[in-house]
């Protein structure tokens, strides 16, 4: 994809249900490469309604604080349960330059959802 900020590549290298403690879970290895990283740059993970599942910064990695450098490649593994609302039909990987609502990049490698139960 390439758009007015630079170049982006946002792939699953990894989709893996589980339980644990009785939970659905979800463990996905997430790449991504972009030409003009920015320390708020996020990546969201959101159900086939649109509704954020979780997200990351890709600076650091989680959700809880923005990392001191811009990460312009790397990859990270992050686990979640399945949200009570969950709406089944898979999930969706999007790249978000600087952390705003437009969507830089959407990861294209779509597992089975459903033989997973998402």
């Amino acid at each position: 994809v390439q758009f007015s900020l630079g170049k982006a590549y946002t792939h699953i290298k990894q989709a893996k249900a589980f339980s644990a403690d009785g939970k659905s879970m979800m463990r996905l290895k997430i790449f991504w490469k972009v030409s003009q990283a920015t320390v708020s740059d996020t990546i969201v993970v959101t159900d086939s309604s649109g509704k954020v599942v979780t997200f990351f910064f890709t600076s650091s990695g989680n959700a809880d604080e923005m990392g001191d450098t811009p990460s312009e490649k790397s990859e990270v593994v992050i686990e979640f349960a399945k949200p009570v609302d969950y709406v089944p039909g898979g999930l969706a990987v999007k790249w978000h330059p600087r952390g705003q609502e437009y969507v830089g990049d959407v990861a294209r490698d779509w597992p089975n959802w459903s033989n997973m139960g998402w």
